[in-house]
């Protein structure tokens, strides 16, 4: 509350500075982005557009390999919480299977509604075709 009176009692001037210095960082801030964007994404653009095949494999295998270490990173935090609450090899075992069951299940169930989804929306498309021929004579 003392803080928002103090600010009710700042002068023009005060008020003018305290703005220049927002400005002048988001200046410096837009500066900075364009320098940057010149060092570093310029020659990765020309790269790309070069050598298409050859940025292609590495963002493929860089995003498979970033994939497979966060995927063994948050295998591997769970086996040591579970190792942490005391639970023996089996029961961590049981429960890592358990788990792959159950992500399992629900990927199929994803596949099994998306597919029972676009073949609904292909044959209502194919039918609103059908239907349109029919309204328009043709």
């Amino acid at each position: 509350m003392n803080k928002a009176h103090l600010e009710e009692k700042a002068s023009l001037k005060n008020r003018s500075r305290s703005l220049s210095v927002l400005a002048l960082f988001t200046v410096a801030i837009a500066v900075f982005s364009v320098i940057a964007m010149d060092i570093l994404i310029l020659p990765l653009s020309l790269f790309a557009v070069k050598h298409t095949e050859i940025f292609s494999l590495i963002i493929r295998k860089a995003t498979l390999t970033s994939v497979i270490c966060l995927i063994l990173f948050f295998f591997i935090r769970r086996i040591i919480q579970l190792k942490r609450s005391s639970l023996s090899g089996t029961d961590i075992s049981l429960y890592i299977l358990r788990r792959a069951g159950h992500y399992t299940a629900l990927i199929f169930t994803f596949i099994s509604i998306s597919g029972a989804l676009i073949s609904l929306l292909f044959y209502l498309i194919s039918s609103n075709d059908l239907l349109i021929h029919r309204i328009t004579g043709s």
